[in-house]
């Protein structure tokens, strides 16, 4: 019925300019939003080839509109191209630089295209300038983004970087459980109670939430998997070298020395940049200092 109903409206419209009713002219975006729930509806019955069909003439119509980009890539990546959503929604959000929300639809995409930099690169933009955006994220308790980031190194068989952005995800609602404690005498002193028991309904329902099943049942599944396959952690392991010839050999050990090398200058160069940042200017406001990570790859988390 409803199919029925727009699919008249879009005839009526591109036929006489008009509704059905007939009760005067209507202006010419009436026909483009009609195209743009009619491409919905298609989405919603994984009609995906008509309704990418009818957003392009969305996009034809009126250019500028970010909505049309956000639709089209979720039709895309329903329909299995990944890659090209990514770059239809990324140029969706060039054209409003502002909008936080196309931001993250971008960078959601894009770590699920499994291009990580590209997404580090975008959700930068709205974070702070100093530091760490990975960094601020997690001070942010930003679980949405660490989830979709923990699938994207687990797809690329790194279980110990991964199995740490799901630990984080945890810790999150372990800080929300323990801060709750905090609000009890404060709701009861202010006699806010009607904020006091939405807490406490948040609170017993706060361990089945989506984000906090998604990591806990990633974890099991890594630990599961690493138990069946311990040879998944064999990539991280010193390479063989007495079944290399000793051409081979002396090309590995430099390789790896060139990485480690790399790996220790990264490090130092940031910890520069960290101190010229905060100590550069008195007028600049210094940022909370961060505990080292002494297991960035999540080594310890796999023992």
């Amino acid at each position: 019925l409803l199919v029925d109903l727009i699919e008249a409206y879009i005839t009526s419209l591109s036929s006489n300019n008009s509704f059905p009713s007939g009760e005067g002219e209507s202006p010419p975006s009436a026909l483009l939003w009609a195209w743009y729930l009619r491409s919905i509806l298609h989405e919603q019955v994984a009609e995906y080839a008509q309704g990418i069909t009818l957003i392009n003439k969305c996009i034809e119509h009126t250019p500028t509109a970010v909505d049309f980009y956000e639709l089209k890539a979720r039709l895309l990546e329903a329909g299995g191209d990944i890659q090209q959503a990514a770059d239809v929604i990324d140029a969706g959000r060039d054209l409003d630089h502002q909008d936080r929300y196309i931001n993250n639809q971008t960078t959601k995409t894009f770590l699920r295209a499994g291009r990580e930099e590209d997404a580090k690169k975008r959700i930068a933009l709205f974070t702070r300038e100093q530091g760490s955006p990975e960094q601020y994220l997690y001070d942010m308790q930003c679980a949405w983004y660490e989830l979709e980031l923990a699938d994207l190194l687990r797809r690329k068989g790194e279980f110990g970087k991964s199995l740490r952005k799901y630990m984080a995800v945890v810790k999150h609602y372990e800080d929300y459980h323990e801060d709750q404690f905090d609000f009890h005498s404060y709701c009861i002193r202010k006699v806010t109670m009607r904020a006091y028991c939405d807490l406490l309904r948040f609170e017993d329902d706060l361990w089945g939430l989506p984000h906090y099943g998604r990591a806990a049942e990633e974890i099991a599944k890594i630990h599961l998997h690493i138990h069946d396959n311990p040879s998944a952690l064999e990539s991280d392991a010193e390479p063989d070298y007495s079944k290399m010839t000793p051409a081979e050999r002396k090309k590995a050990k430099n390789m790896a020395r060139k990485k480690k090398n790399a790996a220790a200058k990264g490090g130092s160069k940031s910890d520069t940049k960290s101190n010229n940042t905060n100590g550069g200017s008195g007028n600049v406001k210094k940022s909370k200092p961060h505990a080292i990570d002494e297991d960035p790859s999540g080594k310890e988390l796999l023992a």
